[in-house]
Parts: structure tokens; sequence; C-alpha cells
């Protein structure tokens, strides 16, 4: 048995936009493939694909709880991914974190030749702003690739964006459908040690029946060439696939590794550094040593129905956006704690970054000071969390918040 680990220092992450909910793109080739990834600080694809497993309901003869297990529906599986903003190389290209703004339902508006917006739209769904996302994840590289997966149908139901002490980073949380497009089929793919294929011209491929539980429905690596399987019942001793995918070229291998196909990527932009942040608040430039924004996108899956496995469409509902803000209290500052009780409408800008193509700002329009306490702390500076209630204006539209990157 190989005692090798599982790798995760070596992470690479996909991001495919669906042309319809919950059915995963299909790459032309290997270089559309790598066009996908995005780099991340942390993916998760939430655990193995299952529907929800109960005890038999009718009672044992013996003293025994149950016989039997029944499997019902798979209920969402939840995914969360963590990257830093980058910069771009022009100020008017699109993020590279599009798919993921498209599953939070948000409208992304280039603005040639000056900037990026991004916002909620009224209509997300009937509007074309919402797109659903499968999301490719890897655990190692090269010869060293132990697993791949693929959760389809995402949908993004929160948005942490903060910085002021860091980089401006992005943590995007929500659920998906499901990892396999067949019932019973794994959407987990592992490596195997050894495989052999007389020709380019096979398409059933020998395994053993604990192998069988390691080969999901997806694209892996032999050599130089590029594999799909097609169909992998688990407990069997053989699979289906197809050759020469990605445009690759098939060809015969002898006693050769088959590990999960991980493109290679190229990556551009660099994150958008901390020492530039700027915070205006009704006017107000002030000092902050950290600031985030909390949105809840309004979008999610709708419930599981009869006569489905799988969840069947996204759904969006009331959106809400909140800010923290860490402020180094100053003497200006203390008409802060006056607003918190007086609660006047306030502007807020957020700003960081430098150059162009660099440049994060979040603008609320509406927005009002939670009352909070002054620090007491002797020998120091005060340190004060403010937190802000944003709304949305008094004509139509959503109009709570708005991102523009310049």
């Amino acid at each position: 048995m190989s005692a090798n680990p599982v790798n995760a220092w070596d992470m690479l992450a996909l991001l495919a936009t669906e042309t319809t909910l919950g059915v995963t793109p299909a790459p032309a080739n290997q270089a559309a493939m790598a066009a996908l990834a995005v780099q991340c600080i942390s993916c998760t694809t939430g655990p193995a694909e299952s529907g929800v497993v109960r005890p038999m309901q009718d009672r044992a003869p013996g003293r025994d709880m149950q016989t039997a297990f029944v499997e019902g529906r798979v209920m969402p599986i939840p995914w969360t991914f963590d990257a830093s903003l980058k910069t771009r190389a022009a100020v008017d290209t699109a993020s590279p974190l599009l798919p993921l703004l498209k599953a939070a339902g948000l409208v992304h508006t280039i603005n040639g030749g000056s900037n990026v917006t991004i916002t909620h739209p009224g209509q997300p769904i009937e509007g074309g702003a919402f797109a659903g996302m499968s999301l490719y994840r890897y655990l190692g590289s090269g010869l060293a690739t132990h697993q791949a997966e693929v959760l389809r149908g995402c949908v993004a139901r929160s948005l942490r964006i903060e910085g002021g002490n860091s980089e401006v980073l992005a943590k995007f949380a929500g659920v998906g459908m499901g990892k396999t497009t067949a019932s019973g089929q794994s959407g987990v793919l592992g490596r195997i040690d050894s495989i052999t294929l007389a020709n380019g011209a096979v398409t059933t491929l020998t395994i053993t029946a604990e192998e069988s539980y390691r080969l999901g429905l997806g694209y892996y690596l032999v050599e130089s060439e590029v594999i799909q399987v097609t169909a992998c019942t688990p407990g069997s001793t053989s699979a289906t696939i197809a050759r020469g995918a990605l445009g690759t070229a098939a060809a015969g291998h002898t006693a050769q590794p088959l590990v999960p196909y991980r493109p290679t990527p190229t990556f551009t932009g660099s994150p958008i550094a901390e020492p530039v942040s700027t915070v205006t608040l009704g006017g107000v430039a002030t000092r902050c040593r950290s600031w985030s924004v909390d949105l809840t996108t309004g979008m999610d899956l709708l419930e599981p129905e009869t006569g489905s496995r799988y969840s069947q469409g996204a759904k969006y509902t009331r959106i809400d956006a909140k800010v923290q803000l860490q402020l180094v209290l100053s003497a200006d500052l203390v008409s802060m704690m006056g607003k918190g009780t007086a609660r006047p409408n306030l502007a807020l800008a957020l700003s960081q970054g430098s150059g162009a193509g660099g440049v994060f700002t979040l603008n609320a329009p509406n927005t009002e000071i939670v009352g909070f306490d002054a620090p007491d702390t002797p020998g120091d500076v005060a340190i004060a969390d403010v937190s802000l209630r944003l709304r949305g204006g008094t004509g139509a539209g959503n109009d709570t918040w708005n991102i523009v990157l310049t």
C-alpha cells in the first residue's frame, strides 16, 4: 500500500461558467481547460455526493434497530473559495473571478477604457446576470495528482471582501447540485498506479474492483494522452473510456500510472496590496486599520422536488450587506460616536490599490453607524470596531452598494 500523503500545498481550482445550470461545460482542448484556472488561497467542495441516507422505517423482527438503509435525494453540497483580488492587464478587462460573480447573480459590466463595475441587479435570473458554475478542485500536481473532483450547479450564497491590513481578499461560499451526472458513479477522481492499454483504439480499461472506487467520471492523464472516463460502476473490473481527449493523441501504454488530468495554467496579475487603502465616511477621510464587507447575495438552489435526485434550478431572494471598520479613534473622529446616536445618512467609499487595473473601490451611498463603545486602552491608542448598516435608496432598483475596479 502506498504511504504517499495527498498533497494540498499544490492545489489548483478551475472555475467554469455553465450555459445550463448543472451541466458541466466540456472544454474543447487542453488550452481551453487551462484558461479556467484561477489561483486561490483555499477551496473546498464538500463531502462525497450521497443522497440523504436513513434507516429503513420498517422495524426489524429482532432487537436490531434496522435491517437496511435507504437513500433519498441529494441535498445541496456546500463549497467555499477564497482568493486574492488581482490586478488586471487593463482597467476594462474582466475579473478572473467572473464565474464566481455570475454564480452570485451579480452584474459585471466592462466600461471600455474606463473601469469594471459590479453590482446587484433586480432580476439576476431573468436578466441573464446569473449563471451556474462548475468548480474543479485538484490536490497535488504531476504524477502526485492524487485527487480531482467537479462540483456542478454551484450558486454563491455569500461573499466577504476584506482588506486594509492585508491584500484585498474575496471569500465566496455557496452550494452546488452534485458531483456526478449518473446515479451511483463516483464524482471523485483518484490515481491508479499502473494501467495497460494495447493501442489507441481500446476503449475498455481493465482495473481491479478496488481501483473502480477511484475512477470518477472525468479526465485522466497517462503519459501524454488524456483519456476520459465515461462510465465505471463501483465494484466492477472495467471502465469505459474515450481516447485522445482534449486534442491529445491516443497511443498504447504499458504499466503506466493514470492520474487525474491537471492542466498547466498561466496566471497573471498581482494581489492588490494593503499599503494604499483609504476610507471616506460621510465626506470625512478616516484612519482605518482594516475593513470588511459581507454580502448576502440572495442566490440559492430551489428546494429538492419529487421526480429528481437533484435540485432542479436556482432562485433569488432579498439581499443584505454589512460593513465592519476598525478605526483608529482620533480626537476628530469622536464625532463618529455622536453619529451613532443621531444616525445621519452617510456615504461610504472604501478604496485600496494603485495603478491602472489595480484599484478596488466599494461605494455604499446610504449607510448609518451602529452605536459603539469607546475602548479604554491605557498607554495605547483607542481602536474601535465600528459597524455600518447599509440600505437601498428611495428610488427603484438595487443601489445598496457597487464595486468599481479601475
